[in-house]
């Protein structure tokens, strides 16, 4: 699923590429300046998923989009032996977890600038902290279990975290 702000910000980036493992209900989310970079970004998470874990996407459900219908990524698809599913034009129910966590994204995206006071410039980094912490809480899908735990079979560490938009002060003394 692509998703877009309303506006384009500073970082450059306009719009974003969802990924949502059907059976780990695990979310990775992916900032693109352009909806032409889907298709790379794709294949490159293919190559990922191949790498990291040892196997291979079977299929793919998207919306009606033309970043995901168009003869390239139709070709990448056959060759890799993907189904690829497509929702029918204006039915975005067809995508019903994807569109509950773009949803559910957006909402923790929207609090974390408004909790602190940080202004939409930086939808990019609360992007990547909402969804950090969605792949960390449990999840009435998997009867409670985490989506980390469920993909990784390791508890996660909430140690590291802080309030997102806290001050920080860099260290700018020279160590040479």
């Amino acid at each position: 699923m692509i998703y877009g702000p309303p506006q384009l910000l500073v970082s450059g980036y306009k719009y974003y590429l969802v990924i949502l493992d059907d059976c780990s209900h695990y979310i990775w989310t992916f900032p693109l300046r352009l909806k032409s970079e889907t298709f790379s970004t794709l294949a490159n998470f293919f190559t990922f998923v191949r790498t990291q874990f040892g196997t291979t996407i079977k299929s793919v459900q998207c919306d009606n989009g033309r970043e995901f219908d168009n003869s390239q990524a139709r070709t990448f698809f056959l060759s890799h032996g993907v189904a690829l599913r497509m929702s029918c034009p204006y039915t975005s129910q067809q995508n019903g977890k994807a569109e509950r966590s773009i949803r559910t994204i957006n909402n923790i995206l929207h609090s974390l600038l408004f909790q602190a006071s940080l202004p939409p410039v930086y939808w990019v980094e609360a992007l990547h902290t909402a969804t950090y912490l969605v792949n960390r809480l449990s999840t009435k899908t998997l009867a409670f279990s985490i989506p980390h735990t469920s993909l990784y079979s390791t508890q996660p560490s909430y140690a590291h975290l802080w309030v997102f938009g806290c001050a920080c002060y860099p260290n700018t003394t020279n160590q040479g």
